[in-house]
């Protein structure tokens, strides 16, 4: 948001030093006393003619639209010491623009200077962006002088007379206006270019074209282009005004329509953008073929259509984004009041006033301004949106994750029960069948050890489960400690003492060791560990336990020999359902080193692994696990 409101401040205040700009040409001492006007529809009278004609006063500019007529001004000058005054005539497009002025020592007689944008601006005799012409004034009455315009561009003239000093200061008015205006421009396709280049999107690129267009439209109407492109070959200079008008309609319009149907608008309302483009081609053979009048009045029409067509669309347009649809609509009202202002007049149906001179200054920069604000509005809610797609994309892929790695793990936990429950339970269908069957005799020998086997296969099958069940309660956050002072030698003694292969068993305790322990879980713990050293260790093997005070706490070792299912893995020893391939002759669920480390980081513990060369040359596997006192 911040960026969105910098530029539109920075894009206002350009718009307000353009308008600065231009106000000393406006401000500038005017020394006509009057104006009157006069047609010539037929390009058939004259200076003798005129002079007998009645002039309609006219005050300030004059606009007839695109007339094939001949217009005449009658000026009257005030009376002026000076020993030369300027006329300068607006707007610099103009094609034929004749001074009479009278001769000097000749009462009645009349000279005349012809300029316009037809004639080599290198010509000229005083050069100026705008055809000046210099006279000597009377000094004790008035001056009357007359000029006739003849155009193929819209017809507006507006005359005034300036000191020599004034006209230089309105010629240079105009040249910082025009550096200001066209320098804004710049920044604005500059920018336009840098987001198509950073985003990739058709309307920035649009944007581009639109801004360069009236650049070069802009320097074209007000005549630099004959100043200083082309001073010997006015050709060029008059051809490029209606090639340019015609190519900034074209690309203003391509943009439109691309632009609006991003806010879903019916397909009906781009055909008022899709005329323009359609015509475009016939108004580049009028032009190219000597008719440029025909191309500027369609040109002028059309773009009339498309600014009241865009009144209609204003009903149609969809958006999301309140602000976003706010902006849209300011851009199209301000297209309609440029309407009534600038294009009207331009047609001869209301009256000029001197910001008609340049019908397309401020429209063009006003829609270049807030084609901008609304684009990088537009860009922002689509990176926002993006942001969120993006946030939402990692959001399912976390999902999905969870969900693939509870899928592995409930795959993993029914392929170890279905292992881990198969054994035993088909030791208990084989010993049951035996004792059921009629193939076992009456020895109790063998009665007893097949009901032994059964309890043997109960007492796996319970494990498994108990294993299950203590992991389930850890994962589900259920398994509340309760630390009191206890002896852990005694609770490690107490323990090993109802241990079934306690005679395997090489206890090394101190005497006491006081500590703040939750008993059961302690017992828990141990027991995980000395059952996987006493199932993984070589038959009749000893295991080591070992007590001992430690770091603001205590460890519990326990060692033994490597047997027949090797080392384990050390990266995935504390995995959950991990099991070595070797191992996969014994009973067992993958949960019980598994449990033991989460455990013992809940209580603030650790449990570690290493292996080491023992006595005779022999491995040793050696758990520790140290908890806090």
């Amino acid at each position: 948001m911040t960026v969105l409101f910098t530029l539109c401040w920075h894009r206002c205040a350009a718009l307000l030093l353009c308008v600065c700009a231009l106000a000393p040409a406006f401000a500038a001492d005017d020394l006509v006393l009057s104006r009157g006007v006069l047609m010539d529809p037929a390009h058939s009278l004259g200076i003798d003619e005129v002079q007998g004609q009645a002039f309609r006063p006219v005050q300030g500019p004059i606009g007839r639209g695109f007339t094939p007529a001949a217009v005449w001004l009658r000026i009257e000058v005030a009376p002026s010491p000076l020993p030369e005054l300027r006329l300068v005539v607006q707007p610099a497009q103009l094609d034929d623009v004749r001074l009479y002025r009278p001769r000097q020592g000749q009462p009645g007689g009349w000279e005349v200077e012809q300029l316009g944008d037809q004639r080599p601006f290198a010509q000229r005799a005083v050069p100026e962006v705008y055809p000046t012409f210099a006279f000597q004034p009377n000094a004790t009455g008035p001056t009357v002088l007359y000029l006739r315009v003849a155009t193929t561009s819209a017809m507006q003239v507006h005359a005034r007379v300036f000191s020599p000093t004034g006209s230089m200061a309105f010629d240079s008015s105009v040249h910082t206006f025009l550096g200001v205006y066209c320098g804004m421009l710049l920044a604005m396709m500059v920018f336009a270019l840098v987001c198509w280049r950073v985003t990739r999107d058709p309307l920035w690129g649009l944007d581009t074209l639109f801004q360069l267009a009236s650049m070069l439209f802009m320097f074209f109407i007000m005549g630099f282009a004959g100043q200083y492109l082309f001073p010997q070959q006015p050709h060029w200079a008059d051809l490029g005004v209606p090639l340019l008008a015609a190519t900034h309609l074209f690309v203003a319009s391509l943009f439109f329509w691309r632009f609006l149907m991003s806010f879903r608008v019916p397909r009906w309302t781009s055909l008022v953008y899709l005329l323009p483009m359609a015509v475009y081609p016939l108004l580049l053979y009028w032009i190219l073929s000597g008719d440029p009048r025909s191309a500027m009045v369609v040109n002028g029409n059309l773009l009339l259509m498309e600014n009241l067509g865009g009144v209609v669309i204003l009903f149609f347009l969809k958006a999301d984004d309140r602000r976003l649809l706010w902006m849209v609509r300011t851009l199209y009202a301000g297209l309609v009041v440029y309407i009534f202002y600038f294009v009207l007049p331009l047609l001869g149906l209301s009256r000029m006033t001197e910001l008609h001179l340049y019908p397309a200054v401020l429209a063009n920069f006003f829609t270049g301004v807030m084609l901008q604000v609304i684009l990088a509005r537009r860009t922002q809610l689509q990176i926002r949106d993006k942001w969120r797609l993006e946030a939402d994309m990692r959001q399912l892929d976390q999902q999905l994750k969870g969900e693939v790695a509870r899928h592995a793990a409930t795959s993993s936990f029914l392929s170890m029960m279905m292992h881990e429950l198969k054994t035993p339970l088909a030791a208990i269908r084989l010993a049951t069948q035996s004792l059921t069957g009629g193939r076992v005799d009456d020895d109790a020998a063998q009665r007893e050890r097949r009901l032994t086997n059964i309890q043997k296969a109960v007492d796996n099958i319970d494990g498994v489960l108990e294993r299950c069940v203590e992991v389930d309660r850890l994962e589900q956050g259920a398994l509340a400690v309760q630390k009191q002072p206890h002896d852990v030698a005694s609770l490690v003694t107490d323990w090993t003492s109802i241990e079934p292969q306690r005679n395997r068993l090489k206890l090394q305790l101190p005497a006491s060791l006081m500590a703040e322990v939750d008993a059961p879980l302690t017992c828990l713990m141990l027991r995980n560990l000395v059952h996987n050293a006493l199932n993984y260790s070589p038959p009749g093997s000893a295991v080591d336990v070992v007590l001992a005070e430690q770091d603001d706490g205590f460890a519990v070792t326990v060692r033994n020999p490597v047997g027949r299912a090797g080392a384990p893995d050390a990266e995935q020893l504390f995995g959950k359902y991990y099991r070595a391939d070797t191992a996969k002759h014994l009973t067992g669920t993958g949960l019980g080193l598994y449990w033991v480390r989460r455990v013992a980081e809940m209580l603030g513990g650790t449990v570690r692994y290493r292996s080491e060369r023992g006595d005779g040359g022999v491995d040793n596997v050696v758990f520790e696990l140290w908890l806090p006192s």
